[in-house]
């Protein structure tokens, strides 16, 4: 397509152009030909600048939607530095505060400060501080700058809506009118739900302001009405949203309801710290406590420690806890799976553990060197021993001297972890395949290697 450049005076230039192109790609050009630089390039259509990101194509339809083979754009020459400044800030807005004084006074160049980083609107002239799209665009991206604008700003619907809704907590500056004003406030906690503290006191019994804090942040419960804090569904929400929020709950009855336990350790275990006692030792609050950390094992009554499923998710989780369950369920081969699995506890188990092979098989897996505390037939058992090596090459020195010197399985533990090869029988030392396994692990391993007359040993 044929794009037309005018300026001021008239026609300035004809460029040939893909629908494609950018107006970014536009200056570029206009810079080659012209010498004007893409900065102090002010591109307008239809009376509207348009910026360096829009693409040609999204502009040459015309009113009946069809295409013309031409489009035209009008070139104005901008002030350099000026440009400069608007580059600045619309990159970085707070690069406001190093401008000189005129160009702080400079609308256009605040506008866009602000619209990048409404906090620039602080380096403004003052004069511009009393702009309302200004003063609107500022707290629109930074609700918090509500603080430093004018008065008759703090008292103006339309802005106060704007900050609250980019942060609750604008509410505090606003006038008491609007702190007052069911939308504002509805608007404020629905975006951070502790701004229910700024709310206006004839909305303090609003329950649907309340619910909907606490649906927002469960830690404003601490700031609702006690009659709320004594409400069932307005706790409910609060510690499904925190469960730190239940020690704000002011109805004991509350406090012992058997849901709002659950709901409160299942968003946070450490919620666990502030049910009462009688539930505490209710073993469905303790699962779904454990399921969540299984730190808080620790902290369990005895009795609630010795319920088999509580102690399973504790050890499913964290398998050194196994030593902290009853000596019955450390004899319990399911519990004992579980917690070889994931933790290196095989030494804690009992004899008739370590003599169980699959229990064996999965400590090893976790953690080779597990071997050591297996019984003596299954340090001779390959397969065992196998797979020990292949999670850990140092758990050879573990096995039954038969199995350190078969071929297989010191290549599998040279493999592993190359050093290992030092506990190898001289026979395997001079082996060429053991050798070079050995030394791809650990280059060190060169060390352990013996004589070798094998030439593709010297290559």
């Amino acid at each position: 397509m044929e794009l037309i450049i005018n300026g001021l005076s008239g026609f300035v230039c004809a460029l040939s152009c893909s629908k494609t192109c950018s107006v970014g790609d536009v200056k570029a050009e206009i810079w080659s030909l012209l010498g004007i630089s893409c900065i102090e390039q002010k591109l307008v259509h239809c009376g509207e600048e348009v910026e360096d990101t829009v693409e040609l194509g999204s502009l040459d339809a015309d009113v009946d939607g069809a295409a013309p083979h031409s489009l035209e754009l009008s070139l104005f020459r901008v002030d350099p530095r000026r440009a400069q400044a608007l580059h600045d800030v619309r990159n970085n807005g707070l690069c406001l505060e190093m401008l000189s004084d005129d160009l702080r006074k400079d609308r256009d160049i605040v506008l866009a400060a602000v619209k990048h980083n409404g906090f620039a609107l602080v380096h403004a002239h003052p004069d511009l501080r009393k702009d309302r799209e200004i003063a609107l665009a500022s707290v629109s991206d930074r609700g918090f700058v509500l603080r430093y604008l004018e008065p008759s700003f703090k008292a103006d619907r339309d802005i106060v809506l704007a900050a609250v809704s980019n942060d609750g907590f604008a509410l505090r500056n606003a006038c008491d009118s609007l702190r007052a004003d069911r939308e504002v406030a509805l608007c404020a906690v629905k975006t951070n739900g502790s701004a229910v503290q700024y709310v206006g006191s004839c909305l303090a019994e609003d329950r649907e302001i309340a619910l909907a804090a606490v649906h927002s942040s469960g830690a404003a419960l601490r700031y609702v009405l006690p009659t709320f804090r004594k409400d069932r569904e307005v706790v409910l929400a609060a510690v499904r949203s925190c469960g730190q929020a239940l020690k704000f709950v002011q109805d004991e009855r509350l406090k012992c309801d058997l849901e709002v336990a659950l709901a409160a350790v299942a968003s946070d275990f450490t919620a666990f710290q502030h049910l009462p006692p009688v539930l505490k030792k209710n073993r469905v609050v303790a699962l779904a406590a454990v399921k969540q950390s299984p730190g808080i094992f620790k902290s369990l009554p005895e009795e609630v420690k010795a319920d088999r499923e509580v102690a399973l998710a504790a050890v499913s989780n964290d398998g050194f806890l196994f030593t902290l369950i009853t000596q019955e369920l450390q004899h319990d081969r399911e519990i004992v799976l579980a917690a070889v699995s994931n933790s290196a506890v095989l030494a804690y188990t009992s004899e008739e553990m370590q003599k169980d092979k699959d229990v064996v098989l999965a400590a090893v897996r976790h953690e080779g060197t597990m071997l050591q505390y297996s019984s003596g037939h299954l340090k001779s058992d390959s397969e065992v021993v196998l797979t020990a090596v292949n999670n850990n090459g140092f758990a050879i020195i573990y096995a039954d001297g038969k199995l350190r010197s078969c071929r297989e399985v010191m290549l599998e533990a040279v493999r592993n972890s190359g050093s290992v090869l030092q506990w190898a029988p001289p026979q395997l030392k001079e082996d060429l395949q053991v050798a070079l396994a050995a030394v791809a692990s650990n280059p060190a391993a060169t060390k352990f290697v013996s004589d070798v007359s094998n030439s593709e040993w010297t290559q």
